[in-house]
């Protein structure tokens, strides 16, 4: 059974083929494999400018590599002459397939940015179709029937992945060592804290004797116009050191 990440899937996941395919995927891939469901991706081109994207799916194996998946349940056409893809008989903005490759490669710039090196394992991608039960023989050049998922193959789709992973990898590829492995996944699902520390608690304590000298001044301001007034205030917030300066002027 594959690590999910998160464990369950959230309540406020719409899609129906999202949901059969975590399922799917929890169920059939082994516990060598982790699987991030909704994977957001923030990274920044040549121009310094942030991009940002989901991948409905992204699976991780030490011995296979990466694999992006696209999900597109429901009815599906492509349409030469319009050069566009329907899903559900809604156009779709981008070919599934396009999107499927454009978050491979923002993840491996996101890992090459955050990795002293970068992973020399298998990069790939592919779209899933769960409801789909036919052969896909037909599609546009920028698709291939081998990195398509349909709903035949949800039962052996650890077989798939290891056909896919195979058929991106170079003579170059190797498997990720175990070294590798942990710092791929804690860049990838890191445990992250903020605001307990002793610099943020010093921070805050400032930041709330700076609002107690504001307000002091505020109350310097108010005195100034008045002859006669009741100040009240806890001890320590500068009763006296406001009696002083009033004193002296």
């Amino acid at each position: 059974m594959a690590k999910m990440i998160p464990a369950t899937l959230p309540a406020q996941t719409e899609s129906k083929a999202e949901r059969r395919l975590f399922s799917a995927l929890r169920n059939s891939l082994d516990d060598s494999i982790t699987v991030f469901h909704s994977f957001n991706l923030l990274t920044q081109n040549k121009q310094g400018k942030f991009i940002d994207g989901e991948i409905d799916y992204l699976i991780f194996s030490p011995s296979l590599g990466f694999l992006v998946l696209e999900v597109k349940g429901g009815s599906i056409v492509y349409n030469g002459k319009q050069d566009t893809w329907y899903q559900n008989n809604r156009p779709l903005n981008v070919s599934p397939f396009q999107q499927a490759l454009a978050s491979k490669y923002k993840l491996r710039d996101f890992l090459s940015s955050k990795l002293s090196d970068t992973p020399q394992c298998a990069f790939a991608h592919a779209v899933c179709f769960p409801d789909v039960y036919t052969e896909m023989r037909t599609l546009p050049s920028g698709a291939d029937p081998k990195i398509c998922i349909t709903g035949k193959d949800l039962p052996k789709i650890q077989a798939k992945m290891l056909d896919i992973c195979g058929s991106f990898a170079g003579s170059h590829v190797k498997p990720v060592s175990k070294r590798d492995t942990e710092e791929i996944v804690q860049l990838i699902m890191p445990y992250c804290e903020y605001g307990t520390s002793l610099a943020d608690r010093i921070g805050q304590a400032e930041q709330t004797l700076f609002r107690l000298t504001e307000n002091q001044c505020n109350l310097l301001d108010f005195i100034y116009q008045h002859k006669h007034a009741l100040i009240e205030g806890c001890a320590g917030s500068g009763k006296t050191i406001m009696a002083i300066k009033k004193a002296r002027e």
